[in-house]
């Protein structure tokens, strides 16, 4: 929406650049109320000896998950604690550009907000095109582990990169920016626990 985000402030104010983008997320959601089913003996889409295996897929792994009694058990697990340390970093980082990116831009730049707009639209082109090419890999390859802790690696020195450059090289701060928001969404295509574990759903 980035693109779009700029030419509505410009033409209408901000104000009604939120209205604009937030109409159709209320829709969304509204829809999805109605389509989404929570067991897939609920969907129309599926023939029914669809429905009884994957429904017996996930009997079984729910069966391999050890239960916890509460929340004070389950933060005794190593994996947990990683995995929140891990999660806490990544969502600094990933929810600081996503909040941030167009106010870098625009400070770094002497561009208006529409071209800002389709500045802030890049990385997530790339993110698009490498998300594509990674769950392909991935697929092939099915080495999961290496799909998710290289590229967060290449985030971070990315944004560190980018920071140490600032303003005095907009172009390549730019391009050290689109780097880390295309390595930082290719982290999201696994399950969280994919990070710890390296077991993935797309198994």
């Amino acid at each position: 929406m980035s693109v779009v985000s700029g030419y509505l402030v410009n033409s209408f104010g901000w104000r009604h650049m939120f209205i604009a983008e937030g109409v159709p997320a209320i829709v969304w959601a509204v829809i999805w109320w109605f389509i989404v089913k929570n067991k897939p003996a609920q969907v129309s889409w599926l023939s029914e000896q669809e429905k009884r295996d994957l429904d017996g897929t996930l009997r079984v792994e729910q069966a391999a998950i050890k239960p916890v009694k509460n929340y004070r058990e389950a933060f005794k697990s190593p994996a947990v604690i990683k995995l929140c340390g891990q999660y806490f970093c990544w969502s600094i980082g990933v929810y600081g550009f996503v909040l941030w990116l167009p106010s870098i831009l625009k400070n770094g730049s002497t561009l208006g907000r529409v071209e800002t707009g389709w500045l802030s639209a890049v990385p997530y082109l790339a993110a698009t095109i490498a998300m594509l090419l990674a769950s392909w890999a991935s697929d092939k390859l099915r080495a999961r582990k290496a799909f998710v802790w290289p590229f967060l690696l290449i985030g971070a020195i990315a944004f560190a990169g980018s920071y140490l450059l600032g303003s005095t090289n907009f172009w390549a701060s730019y391009t050290l920016l689109v780097i880390a928001g295309a390595a930082f969404a290719l982290s999201v295509l696994y399950r969280p626990e994919t990070w710890v574990t390296g077991v993935s759903g797309h198994e």
